[in-house]
């Protein structure tokens, strides 16, 4: 199973990877932030948003949703934030209202069916991220093509996704021996511009599986 025992895991021993980590320079520098809120009347609930939008990229934007962990809420992550959209993705953070991966997986869903309202948005390019459960929970959403789910040292990375849940898709996942902001964002943004921008610098890492050095730490790729 896609990151089974991520909490405690150290990195797997594998080969040196053959490809170096891409340069990446994010195509747009600066971002607008806006705040609100969806209101799902059937299910009586509030999803408050935080949105960042890339300056100069043009329209219909592909879509980022992350999906915060538990106790975290809009306003939590915002170098995640900046740095998918300065990779040219509409991000959205959301705040979920309770802990269950069942409601915030609807959240999710709720939130794309009213993305798919504006004709500004990409829906044919939709990405997931966000910690283990709600981000894999959501693969059910067939409108989702690229998921990266989180825990502890190890990202589970899921793309392209068929048309019918998770048929065609390419499992990856990074170990890595430390964890911060910086490095998060970073294998974030690469995965996203790979399959969702076919950026064949970015995906050739990814389709390399071994380990190797990104941003001056050790970094594993798997593929499951």
């Amino acid at each position: 199973m896609l990151l089974a025992g991520a909490c405690c895991s150290t990195l797997p021993h594998l080969a040196p990877k053959r490809v170096a980590f891409p340069e990446l320079r994010p195509p747009y520098r600066d971002v607008v932030e806006t705040k609100g809120k969806f209101r799902d009347d059937l299910r009586q609930r509030d999803i408050p948003i935080h949105t960042y939008t890339p300056i100069g990229a043009k329209p219909p934007f592909p879509i980022a949703i992350f999906s915060p962990d538990a106790g975290k809420d809009r306003d939590s992550y915002p170098y995640l934030g900046h740095a998918i959209a300065r990779a040219g993705f509409y991000t959205v953070v959301l705040t979920h209202d309770g802990d269950r991966a069942a409601n915030r997986a609807l959240d999710v869903s709720f939130v794309l069916d009213k993305l798919a309202e504006d004709n500004l948005l990409d829906m044919n390019r939709v990405a997931i991220v966000g910690h283990a459960a709600t981000a894999l929970g959501s693969q059910r959403d067939t409108r989702v093509k690229a998921i990266v789910a989180m825990a502890g040292k190890r990202i589970g990375l899921l793309g392209p996704l068929g048309p019918i849940g998770p048929i065609g898709r390419i499992g990856r996942t990074v170990s890595l021996k430390d964890v911060n902001d910086k490095m998060i964002a970073t294998i974030t943004a690469a995965f996203l511009r790979a399959w969702l921008f076919d950026d064949a610098a970015s995906r050739e890492w990814f389709d390399d599986a071994g380990c190797g050095d990104v941003l001056g730490t050790r970094a594993c790729v798997e593929h499951k």
